[in-house]
C-alpha cells in the first residue's frame, strides 16, 4: 500500500493507491491514534549484550534508555528505538519525543546507543550487530527486561530508520562477526519494522551530501568494496518472509531522498512481502519531529501497532 499526504489550508488530505482500513472519510482527525494511559519511569544506561572493555565510550553505546509505563502488568510489547545521525553522531536521547510518546501509551520502549563511525573506523558491521543484539537482549528471559518476545516492533530515524531496516530484514544467523552478545541469546526476531526516512540502497547515495557519510560507515567507496555496501544496503536481503515493513518519506527531503524508500517499498512488493509507503508531501529529513507530518504516520502507524502487537 502506498498512502501520499499533502497539505491543504483547510485539512490534511488523504490519498490512497490500494487498500487501506482507515475511515472512509480519510481525514487525519478521523484516524485511530493510540490514546496516551500511563505516565513512565526512566531508567538511563542500561547495558543490553556483554561488553569486556573499559572504554567508556564503548560502554556508553552498549547502553540503552528504557521506560516503562506504570502501572502496566506483565510483559510488555516493546519498542526499540534507533537514533539518526549519519552513522557517526547522536545517541539515545535523540528521539526523546517518540520514545515519550509511545511509553505513554503503553509501550516499553528502549532507546539504545551504538556504535558510530569516525574517519579512522568505519561502523559497519559492528552498529547493525549492536542493534540486533539490543534486540536479542530484550527476548532474553534471563535478562529479565519487562519486553514480551513475540510483541518487538523497531523504529529508527534517517540513519536509525537504515538500520531498523536492516535489522528486520537481514537474514539471521547474518556470518558477520559478533562479539557483543553470546550464542545462546535469542534471535533478533521483530513483529514490526518502521523506518523513517532511511537509506535503504547504499548505492545512490553517490553524487549527494551522504555519500562521504556512507564511505566512513563502510571505510571505503563503492568502486573499492561494492559487496559492502550491498550488505549494507536494506533492498540487498529483501524476502517474502521478512516481517512488515512501515516506510515514511517526505518528498521535499533533500539529506536522504525519497527515491529510497520507493526502491525499498518496490522490492518488497515485488518479492511478494508486506510493506506500506506513507510519502508526506512537503515532508523534510526530520520531519518525525514536526507534529502535524508525523501525526499524518501515526495515523497509518499505530493501527498496525495496535493489530500487530495486541494493544
Amino acid at each position: 500500500m502506498v498512502v501520499k499526504w499533502r497539505h491543504t489550508p483547510a485539512a490534511l488530505v488523504l490519498a490512497c493507491t490500494g487498500n487501506t482500513d482507515l475511515a472512509d472519510s480519510g481525514r487525519v482527525n478521523d484516524c485511530e491514534l493510540l490514546p496516551p494511559r500511563y505516565e513512565f519511569e526512566l531508567t538511563q544506561g542500561v547495558p543490553y549484550g556483554e561488553i569486556d572493555s573499559a572504554d567508556p565510550e564503548v560502554l556508553f553505546r552498549h547502553t540503552m534508555d528504557v521506560r516503562l509505563p506504570i502501572g502496566a502488568a506483565g510483559a510488555l510489547p516493546a519498542m526499540v528505538i534507533v537514533h539518526g545521525g549519519g552513522w557517526k553522531a547522536g545517541d539515545s536521547t535523540n528521539n526523546v519525543g517518540l520514545a515519550e510518546l509511545y511509553a505513554h501509551r503503553g509501550l516499553a520502549t528502549y532507546a539504545i546507543n551504538y556504535t558510530l563511525s569516525t574517519p579512522d573506523s568505519p561502523s559497519f558491521p559492528a552498529n547493525i550487530q549492536d542493534v540486533l543484539c539490543a534486540i536479542r537482549s530484550l527476548r532474553n528471559p534471563e535478562l529479565n527486561f519487562r519486553a514480551d518476545p513475540d510483541r518487538i516492533v523497531i523504529l529508527g530515524t534517517s540513519a536509525g530508520g537504515h538500520l531498523a531496516a536492516l535489522a528486520a530484514l537481514m537474514d539471521w544467523p547474518n556470518g558477520l562477526d559478533d562479539e557483543t552478545c553470546p550464542q545462546d541469546y535469542p534471535e533478533p526476531t521483530v513483529q514490526l519494522a518502521v523506518d523513517y526516512f532511511g537509506p535503504a540502497d547504499l548505492a545512490l547515495t553517490v553524487g549527494t551530501e551522504g555519500e562521504a557519510l556512507t564511505h566512513q560507515l563502510i571505510g571505503a567507496s563503492l568502486a573499492e568494496d561494492p559487496e559492502t555496501w550491498a550488505l549494507a544496503s536494506p533492498i540487498s536481503h529483501v524476502s517474502a518472509t521478512d516481517p512488515p515493513l512501515l516506510i515514511a518519506h517526505g518528498t521535499a527531503d533533500q539529506s536522504v531522498q525519497a527515491a529510497h524508500s520507493i526502491a525499498l517499498h518496490e522490492a518488497i512488493q515485488n518479492v511478494g512481502g508486506q510493506s506500506t509507503l506513507v510519502l508526506v508531501e512537503g515532508g523534510e529529513h526530520g520531519m518525525h519531529r514536526m507534529e502535524a507530518d508525523n501525526l499524518e504516520i501515526r495515523c497509518i502507524l499505530e493501527p498496525l501497532l495496535s493489530e500487530i502487537l495486541d494493544l
